[in-house]
């Protein structure tokens, strides 16, 4: 009976901790986690070696944002350190993504039209 009341409660405290986690827009995690390298508009920030992003389609945002999040670097090679340093932190922060969402709000926010 302990165990099971033990358990019932281990349970409700997992449930309870993951309703309470918060869920990040994607403008939040851009704004806080990106612009700082990639410029407030996805211009760049030569300064910080981030690259711009507001000239890239949706299907390249999408494709560099996935070997991101999957292999820990970049397809293009250089200066990718950084970048996996900074995806790290961001995940630590609960602010994960999926690299369709956040190319999506990239290329629909700040590409030209």
């Amino acid at each position: 009976m302990q165990k099971l009341l033990l358990k019932t409660v281990l349970f409700l405290a997992l449930v309870a901790s993951y309703s309470m986690a918060k869920t990040y827009s994607m403008a939040e995690i851009y704004n806080g986690a990106c612009a700082l390298c990639h410029g407030k508009n996805a211009e760049g920030n030569p300064e910080k070696k981030g690259p711009a992003l507001n000239n890239l389609s949706e299907n390249e945002l999408v494709y560099e944002l996935f070997n991101l999040t999957v292999s820990g670097s970049q397809s293009s090679g250089s200066e990718h350190e950084i970048m996996e340093h900074n995806q790290k932190k961001i995940e630590e922060k609960g602010m994960s993504y999926h690299p369709d969402d956040m190319a999506r709000y990239i290329y629909t926010t700040f590409n030209p039209k």
